[in-house]
């Protein structure tokens, strides 16, 4: 106790040094804000003054670099100053001094998401927290602890060494923090849902200190088999979180249950996440690369596989189709849980004449780091859900495909379109609810296809348009689908600024995800100075 109270008086003392010069001495201190320095310049200098080696300005060697870090130029911005504290204290230290000043921030894990304001600012401070970047392995254990700063490269690579993996992004440089936030990555297994979170917390033993926090470590009491036998698909076991008055406090399926519920697909409302830690297992993986002109044939082929009367568990796929890039064509990606190269549950894809065949056992990180991505600097996204059927797969290949439909995208320089499919059974939707306390997504109780549109181009002046094209493709196929196919959930980490994510997990979850806020956020710290990011309201 007495140290939070030395710190605090030590902070506030630093806040009140600055913020009683007047502007031009706050100025001649920072050698580069105009004489007239605004709120969120001078908490910079707040920042600057307590956490000097961590805080860049404008005018600091590196900041044009990190402020362009963010993966699509959509989403860059040119804040006051950039802070990347290197522990969860140092991120306490700034979120208590935004609230006090009250000044706009925005908070980036890897800055993969290309909506505007979603990882950067203007007018305001951009907290990077990619030097949370500590990847502790626990092999008593078989668990993880990870900095919410890494992108899941690391992550991977590091895991690799040991055989074994967790579910997380299938981009290489997706940052870890944001996609948890966002209700995590698509399952990898129809036996055990990504949002199924094996609570760890009471087989706790001992807590290891990183430069990301106090880290839980499980006793040799968890097996694991059990979580391999749930179907390998590990996942986030507990979280640690800086809230808005700057305590940091771990949640999961048993201390702060309300807030572990709703941080799963709740974004950026609640809190900043610090450190999670996951239980790792392994997987098998396969993949196959098709000429666009077997499309018709895999669309029908994941409709057969789908409306299998008993699903294998073990099994998941994802298909993919570049239909504006004739080189990538379609990949499908194949899951299975067993070591067996060729799985009877995939048979309807066998069939299907290929360009690469990749069928083999690999591992996470060899499959993602052969994962061809358009590499252009502006991107989009559109999400959806549905439930599966043949005849609209069949009409989003016409619609995906059809000449009028790509035009807008094929009149920007270098426009192209990409169209995932991520099959979800019912099980995989029943785990997510019921297991460490549930979700906050008001999933449906039913198998469905989530479906995403990326749209990529070169220039700003795409941005509009290119929005409009995606949204415009998406609106016709939820047209297509009408009110017997159509699912209201959106997940997050694929949606398009505008959609309205919360609100798709419908009015009971959003209700208490609301109570969730009053709880841990009850000056609305995170809604009303962090703009970016899908809004609870």
């Amino acid at each position: 106790m007495l140290t939070q109270i030395a710190f605090l008086a030590s902070c506030l003392a630093a806040v009140t040094v600055v913020g009683s010069q007047d502007r031009a001495q706050a100025v001649s201190r920072g050698g580069g804000y105009e004489s007239t320095a605004r709120p969120w310049e001078l908490a910079c200098l707040n920042l600057g003054a307590i956490l000097s080696a961590v805080t860049f300005f404008p005018w600091s060697r590196g900041y044009s670099a990190m402020s362009d870090q963010n993966w699509s130029g959509t989403a860059r911005a040119k804040p006051a100053c950039i802070v990347r504290p290197e522990n969860a204290t140092q991120l306490q230290t700034v979120v208590r001094l935004l609230r006090h000043k009250r000044v706009p921030f925005a908070v980036r894990s890897g800055g993969h998401n290309p909506a505007p304001g979603a990882a950067s600012i203007d007018k305001g401070v951009l907290v990077d927290l990619g030097r949370l970047d500590d990847v502790v392995y626990a092999p008593g254990s078989r668990t993880v602890t990870v900095g919410a700063g890494n992108k899941w490269t690391k992550v991977y690579t590091l895991l690799h060494e040991h055989e074994l993996t967790v579910v997380g992004g299938r981009i290489l440089d997706v940052g870890v923090g944001g996609l948890l936030l966002g209700s995590k990555s698509l399952s990898l297994s129809t036996r055990r849902s990504v949002l199924d979170v094996e609570s760890a917390w009471p087989r706790l033993r001992q807590r290891r200190r990183t430069r990301g926090g106090l880290a839980p470590v499980l006793d040799d009491a968890f097996s694991p088999d059990e979580n391999q036998g749930a179907g390998g698909a590990s996942d986030s076991a507990a979280l640690q979180v800086v809230l808005g008055n700057g305590t940091l406090v771990r949640a999961n399926a048993r201390d702060n249950a309300d807030l572990h519920w709703a941080l799963k697909g709740g974004g950026n409302n609640f809190g900043i996440l610090a450190s999670p830690l996951f239980l790792c297992g392994r997987r098998r993986l396969a993949d196959r690369l098709y000429p666009l002109s077997q499309l018709p044939a895999l669309y029908a082929a994941l409709a057969e596989y789908q409306a299998a009367a008993k699903p294998d568990a073990h099994a998941n796929v994802m298909l993919q189709a570049f239909p504006m890039n004739t080189t990538l064509g379609a990949v499908l990606t194949m899951v299975y849980l067993k070591p067996e190269v060729r799985p009877a549950v995939f048979a309807p894809f066998y069939r299907i004449p290929f360009t690469v065949d990749a069928i083999k056992i690999r591992t996470y990180l060899d499959l993602l780091a052969n994962t061809h991505i358009p590499n252009l600097p502006r991107y989009d996204w559109h999400a959806s859900t549905f439930r599966p059927d043949g005849r609209l797969y069949a009409s989003i290949q016409n619609m995906t495909s059809s000449p009028t439909n790509l035009d807008p995208l094929a009149r920007l320089t270098s426009g192209t379109l990409a169209v995932g499919l991520q099959p979800m059974s019912r099980s995989g939707v029943l785990a997510g609810r019921s297991r460490g306390g549930g979700n906050a997504l008001g999933l449906s109780s039913e198998a469905q296809t989530w479906l995403v549109l990326g749209g990529a181009w070169y220039s700003a002046a795409g941005d509009s348009p290119g929005h409009e094209a995606i949204r415009a493709l998406g609106d016709k196929i939820a047209d297509a689908a009408g009110p017997e196919l159509a699912l209201p959930y959106l997940f997050m980490n694929d949606a398009s600024y505008d959609q309205k994510v919360i609100a798709s997990y419908g009015p009971q979850n959003v209700a208490r995800l609301r109570e969730v806020q009053r709880a841990y956020d009850p000056d609305r710290l995170f809604q009303n100075l962090v703009p970016g990011g899908f809004k609870l309201g």
